[in-house]
């Protein structure tokens, strides 16, 4: 699903799930909820914390939005 079909469905603007997939934003209870219920997942699942990597494997980098010179 894209961020564009989750919003409309959740009834969200697709920037604001953007936002907030970037860490940019939190969410409230309420969005949460309305997220895990579209998505057709606990609640506690879409808040639990990430699973941890493998062992050797890098987290992935975040991409500089500055100009190179």
């Amino acid at each position: 699903m894209t961020q564009a079909a989750l919003a409309t469905a959740a009834g969200l603007s697709a920037n604001y799930v953007a936002r907030v997939e970037r860490g940019e934003l939190g969410l409230s209870l309420f969005v949460a909820h309305r997220l895990a219920g579209t998505l057709e997942v606990e609640l506690g699942a879409l808040l639990a914390a990430p699973a941890p990597r493998a062992p050797g494997i890098a987290p992935k980098r975040a991409r500089s939005m500055r100009k190179r010179v």
